[in-house]
């Protein structure tokens, strides 16, 4: 912080009026260094940490799914071509869409989801419930209940395509990953553009495979929903023949592993 003001004074003294994101707060006479440093850490926890957490638990699942893969990887290749993306391809891409929900489903970022204060007297299926008291949606707990998802431990992208007796019968409050409403997540629409673009762009060059096949995934939550341990993808390059349209592999793969969890503190 105290360096982002040193480079500040330097630019005023310069005349220079090209400032960084932190340094247009810290010159709002209206913010305070504790309301700056609480912006810059949301932005980085909720606009960094959360969004690649989440990629991690969808490359795991297309790897672990090469039949949807490989069906998401069709889509790509009518929708985007090889070539540079644009914000109206992603318009048309209920597949890709759908890995993302279902992975979101799986594996909901945080535990806990929306919470609301009850306005009066309530009684919920024979609860009864003050006014005052605050209600919290266990996420994890509707987005596996079978009455909503048949098969819920299953990944199952189809779920969520507009196809007569699928969808339709989703409740629209069953998985609710950015919350809903006038205080629902200000980041969901970066967020989710982020996680369109780096899993067609790496779709377009790569496909994926676990390390070890027969590997399941586990995970904790500590803000956020974070794998339990390393786990390993193979990335092999496609190469597309001149005179067959089936795709080829290179022999040696390119390996990503998912850092190690570390605890966070405040």
């Amino acid at each position: 912080m105290d360096d982002c003001l040193q480079t500040i004074n330097y630019k005023l003294a310069l005349s220079v009026k090209d400032f960084t994101f932190m340094e247009q707060l810290l010159l709002d006479p209206r913010m305070s260094r504790d309301v700056v440093e609480s912006a810059i850490t949301d932005l980085f926890i909720a606009g960094v940490d959360i969004t690649a957490n989440v990629l991690s638990f969808v490359l795991y699942d297309l790897a672990k799914n090469p039949t949807a893969q490989d069906r998401l990887h069709t889509e790509i290749r009518q929708r985007c071509g090889d070539g540079e993306l644009n914000e109206a391809m992603f318009a048309n891409m209920p597949y890709l869409k759908a890995c993302i929900k279902e992975s979101l489903r799986l594996v909901p970022p945080v535990r806990d989801g929306i919470r609301r204060e009850v306005e009066r007297d309530t009684v919920v299926a024979g609860y009864s419930i003050p006014s005052g008291t605050t209600l919290v949606l266990c996420n994890s707990v509707i987005s596996s209940d079978e009455d909503h998802f048949p098969d819920p431990l299953a990944y199952i992208p189809e779920r969520w395509l507009r196809i007569p007796g699928t969808r339709a019968t989703i409740h629209p409050f069953a998985v609710l990953p950015f919350g809903f409403g006038r205080r629902n997540c200000v980041g969901k629409r970066i967020a989710e553009l982020q996680m369109h673009v780096f899993i067609v762009k790496l779709l377009q060059r790569y496909s994926l495979s676990l390390a070890d096949p027969e590997e399941e995934l586990s995970y904790h939550y500590m803000l956020f929903a974070t794998p339990s341990r390393k786990f390993s993808i193979l990335l092999q390059n496609r190469l597309q023949s001149s005179d067959d349209v089936n795709i080829s592999h290179r022999k040696r793969p390119c390996q990503y592993q998912h850092p190690e969890s570390s605890p966070l503190s405040f």
